[in-house]
């Protein structure tokens, strides 16, 4: 039997992983080198860094993290080293877009946005999230600035706009890079105070990436200077720490749970599972259980139905997640002290509530239909939610 070490925020890793050999679960900020003695094979998250001081002198062979980022993993060191390594890669796209689309409606119905149909959405990094999002925003009818340098290499194509043009033109930029501190791709404080100064006054940024994408002292100087500019902060330069300044001038401020749906959490750990099958030289056998979630069939009305589809999608929306409310229960961390914020802010990760994918709504519309009804519900569909036609 092989020796397995999670993250404790790896749900269903026991149930998943018993079957290659004994799991023993940890904190993700406290494992030590001494933890990993007997170690073969660790799994992870994005808060434990994996580098030669975690992994010298131990036997561990596998490494693998359920969460789309990796910089978290040396892989050169892995690769050096022999041990092998497998990423989530993703497995949480579809909850992150789900966010950043949440909170676009929420600033329209706040007034600080337009309606989606009259902006445009900057899009940096058009990788998992980044594609998923473009689909969703597209069904909004909101127009699209893609900009994502690696793939505009490999693949060509016209539909791309460089990093300058999307910051001078778009009203909403929103960052789904990963972190890349050196090179010609290097994303480290890729929007800093020098090109802060292209975008629009009254823009919206929004971070869900990881947070020195963006350089936070600039943006706390540039919110403050614009004030009909607005900004949705997922994560933070520092993590656990976070800058409180920064955070009370965001209209939506989280800690780092755009990604944290129960779908997205079980599906890397679906896939941790089957990496470390292949590891073994078996077949994987293990999926999630049907998860504990009432599936909504919403019988929409005849008014309902007649809704601008935006705010149609935002009524349903609110009827399961609130992005506010997340946003409430982090202000409560504002006030402590720094060790006791960082504290707090792995706690509300971890106890986080339930929120599932928009897929687990099924909408049954009116009996009476037209072609403008019959775009709507293929919009609706687009944008990730079940659609019971008669």
């Amino acid at each position: 039997m092989h020796t397995i070490m999670a993250d404790e925020n790896i749900p269903l890793a026991q149930d998943a992983m018993q079957r290659f050999g004994n799991v023993t679960t940890f904190h993700g900020r406290q494992l030590r080198q001494a933890d990993l003695q007997h170690a073969e094979i660790l799994l992870v998250r994005s808060i434990t860094r994996v580098d030669h001081s975690l992994l010298d002198s131990t036997p561990v062979r596998f490494v693998g993290t359920a969460t789309i980022g990796t910089d978290h993993i040396d892989q050169a060191y892995l690769a050096e080293r022999g041990i092998a390594f497998a990423s989530a890669a993703g497995c949480n796209a579809n909850s992150v877009a789900e966010y950043v689309i949440a909170a676009i409606l929420e600033l329209h119905a706040m007034g600080l946005l337009p309606p989606p149909q009259t902006v445009s959405l900057g899009i940096v990094g058009v990788g998992h999230v980044g594609s998923r999002l473009a689909e969703k925003a597209e069904a909004l009818g909101i127009s699209l600035l893609l900009n994502d340098p690696p793939r505009q290499r490999r693949e060509g194509g016209d539909q791309w706009c460089s990093f300058e043009t999307l910051l001078a033109e778009a009203d909403i930029i929103s960052f789904h890079v990963p972190l890349h501190r050196s090179g010609i791709d290097s994303t480290l404080h890729l929007l800093h105070r020098a090109n802060l100064r292209s975008i629009k006054p009254t823009a919206v940024v929004i971070n869900s990436a990881r947070g020195p994408v963006i350089d936070n002292i600039a943006l706390a100087e540039w919110l403050i200077a614009h004030p009909k500019a607005a900004a949705v902060l997922d994560v933070w330069e520092t993590e656990p720490a976070f800058s409180t300044a920064l955070a009370r001038l965001c209209t939506f401020a989280t800690p780092h749970i755009a990604g944290y749906s129960q779908d997205g959490k079980l599906e890397g750990t679906r896939m941790m599972h089957a990496a470390v099958a292949t590891l073994l030289g078996t077949q994987p056998d293990w999926s999630p259980p049907i998860p504990p979630v009432v599936p909504l069939k919403r019988n929409l009305t005849t008014q309902e139905a007649a809704l601008p589809l935006h705010a149609l999608v935002r009524m349903l929306l609110r009827e399961r997640y609130r992005l506010e409310d997340d946003h409430q229960r982090f202000k409560k961390l504002f006030s402590m002290d720094d060790h006791a914020r960082a504290q707090a802010f792995d706690t509300l990760r971890k106890s986080y509530s339930d929120r599932w994918e928009w897929r687990h709504t099924t909408l049954v519309p009116p009996e009476a239909t037209d072609e403008s009804s019959d775009r709507k519900w293929r919009a609706l569909q687009q944008l990730g939610f079940g659609v019971a036609r008669g």
